[in-house]
């Protein structure tokens, strides 16, 4: 791994990614091969998919964490092996929409009465009613 790594390091510095991305990365792959206990140059995407799906199932990483593997194994099969690797075979994640918290009409009232200057509460009414 010594010598790929070498290699990763160097061709996400010349296309200048950010320190924090060039560790994620760099561990990511390291993972992988770790995972498999195969060198990458034997593995392709067949593997890279196993290795997301155990993230996503086995070890229940948030999807952004899995887009950040599927990205890094992206990257290293195409750009630093060089080898051709069908995007198709490793999707992103979809990413989980959480609703915003509604507050109660209790609370709304209790948020209105807590304002004594009448402008101040004319405004925090009208943001209210404007939905925002």
């Amino acid at each position: 791994m010594g010598e790929m790594r070498d290699r990763l390091v160097k061709e996400l510095k010349l296309r200048g990614y950010s320190p924090k991305t060039l560790r994620a990365y760099v561990y990511v792959v390291h993972s992988f091969v770790r995972f498999h206990k195969r060198p990458a140059e034997q593995m392709g995407s067949s593997e890279a998919r196993v290795y997301v799906l155990h993230l996503i199932e086995d070890k229940q990483v948030a999807s952004s964490t899995a887009n950040q593997a599927v990205c890094a194994l992206r990257f290293f099969y195409t750009k630093v092996l060089r080898c051709p690797f069908d995007l198709q075979d490793l999707p992103f994640g979809k990413r989980r929409r959480a609703l915003p918290p509604v507050l109660t009409e209790r609370e709304i009232v209790a948020l209105l009465d807590a304002e004594q200057n009448l402008k101040h509460r004319a405004i925090l009414m009208t943001l209210y009613s404007g939905g925002l």
